[in-house]
């Protein structure tokens, strides 16, 4: 019966472990996938940025601050439609 009981404990063990093993390694993937997917929104940002700047012949900062505030209005506008102040 001690065998069996041990066994029974090593197989478990096992199990515990290689289930980390694998928590762990989901764990890093995901982690290498947002870390890649977060690079990839940011390039294109950037690229959409620096095509509107040079669009419009401005600098790269005055592109972000344009669209930022035409962010800011389109928000503010669609607020003023839903109270129906608009």
């Amino acid at each position: 019966m001690q065998s069996e009981e041990y066994w029974r404990k090593r197989s478990l063990e096992d199990k515990k472990r290689n289930i980390n093993l694998t928590e762990k390694f989901i764990n890093r993937e995901l982690k290498k996938s947002y870390t890649a997917a977060l690079k990839e929104v940011q390039e294109a940002l950037n690229n959409l940025y620096q095509g509107f700047a040079d669009r419009e012949h401005i600098t790269l900062q005055e592109a972000r601050r344009r669209i930022h505030r035409l962010e800011n209005w389109m928000h503010y506008s669609a607020c003023l439609k839903k109270t129906g102040s608009l």
